[in-house]
């Protein structure tokens, strides 16, 4: 589908600007990957964000909605759209939008579960909220491609397509949030909310201030420094030579709970 703008298959694009808008009318397909943006995806998605014109998309039928969902709500020309780039947007289903002096309503596109005989039904599909306490040993991810046990797992009498709100490693457990409200997974996972999560961390050794200050000011792990976090020391057991602590964060960067060691 993105390889049709090419300028020598759109050659008009070259008089466009991102005033312009072309509207892809389902089955977009740059959010595709069960799990994460690909490369592929990533490659498309930013040759896409520097075209000369705005880019906008209706769902169709064939779309990755639980990735889609999770992206960020935004208003934009007077309904809610999902933010992929700069200036590519998803418009979301049961939005009114004031494009180039003209009123459009997004309803989607083709033969759907929610259209019968040609009407949308707009009763809303039941919100569903899941408080699990994740056990050591399963994967936060809805498919694994390794097999290994997911909390998807533990949930087999849930019929109602839902997702991990955010994660927890696999060999860490506490309370985690599965729902199938998209724009709850939004408020909740997208780092500009700073949504607070608490975490009690058991350690080897004995921690000192001087571990904690480093996670309060921020701790490079590799290709990132972390944001300052909040801790304190909860127990320190020197006959078994162990620690626990307490660490509150409110972005999710793998290896980040690890960076006092």
């Amino acid at each position: 589908m993105i390889s049709r703008f090419t300028e020598e298959k759109f050659s008009i694009q070259t008089e466009m600007t991102k005033q312009d808008h072309v509207i892809i009318c389902g089955d977009f397909g740059g959010v595709w990957n069960y799990i994460t943006e690909s490369m592929y995806e990533k490659h498309w998605l930013d040759w896409l964000n520097n075209r000369y014109f705005t880019t906008l998309f209706v769902d169709g039928n064939h779309e990755n909605f639980e990735r889609l969902y999770n992206y960020p709500v935004e208003k934009w020309h007077g309904g809610k759209v999902h933010k992929i780039r700069d200036s590519v947007f998803h418009l979301m289903r049961g939005e009114i939008f004031d494009i180039d002096n003209k009123k459009i309503f997004v309803f989607g596109g083709a033969r759907s579960h929610d259209i019968q005989d040609g009407i949308l039904n707009l009763d809303e599909e039941e919100k569903i909220y899941i408080l699990l306490n994740k056990p050591i040993g399963y994967v936060t991810t809805v498919k694994d491609q390794f097999k290994r046990d997911t909390v998807m797992d533990l949930l087999k009498d849930i019929k109602t397509r839902i997702v991990p709100v955010g994660r927890l490693d696999m060999y860490t457990s506490g309370a985690l949030i599965l729902s199938n409200d998209g724009e709850f997974v939004n408020r909740i996972t997208h780092p500009s909310h700073e949504v607070e999560k608490t975490y009690n961390v058991t350690v080897r050794g004995k921690v000192t201030k001087e571990d904690m200050q480093k996670l309060e000011n921020g701790v490079d792990i590799g290709d990132y420094v972390t944001k300052p976090a909040k801790t304190k020391i909860l127990k320190v057991d020197e006959n078994k030579n162990i620690s626990r602590f307490q660490i509150i964060i409110h972005e999710g960067k793998n290896r980040q709970k690890l960076g006092c060691n």
